[in-house]
């Protein structure tokens, strides 16, 4: 039972047993920004006519204001984005992990991670977004 205490109090704490340490907060950073830049990639873009999906493509109005630019890494994404990252408890709204899940090492927290989301336009000039996200980072740096 004591095993099972001091191990939920190092979890809790943010310690990955797996690899016998805690992750430093850049680590974490980098984590979350590797998962951000995964996920911007361009996209397939469907217009709801009645009740059926229409692909769109390319030539078609409306599809440039769709069409991202994706970072081409990490790095380009901290240099294009600098002081864009933060560790924090809460979320948007104030929402928190609950204690089982921080317990568990499932989620040392959040990462927030504001960012310019770019686009660019066959017709139109690129033009840049504000984003911002809040990614969960394990106590060994799995983003979710």
């Amino acid at each position: 039972m004591v095993y099972f205490g001091f191990r939920a109090h190092l979890n809790y704490t943010g310690y990955c047993a797996r690899e016998g340490r805690a992750w430093s907060d850049r680590e974490k950073i980098h984590s979350a920004v590797n998962y951000v830049v995964n996920r911007e990639k361009p996209r397939e873009v469907y217009l709801k006519t009645g009740d059926k999906l229409v692909k769109l493509q390319p030539h078609e109005a409306g599809y440039e204001e769709q069409l991202i630019i994706p970072y081409k890494s990490v790095d380009e994404f901290m240099q294009l984005n600098p002081n864009c990252c933060e560790i924090t408890e809460r979320a948007d709204e104030g929402f928190q992990h609950d204690l089982l899940t921080r317990l568990s090492g499932d989620a040392s927290g959040f990462v927030r991670v504001k960012y310019q989301r770019r686009y660019r336009g066959e017709a139109t000039p690129d033009r840049h977004e504000p984003r911002e996200t809040y990614v969960t980072i394990s106590n060994c740096g799995t983003p979710w």
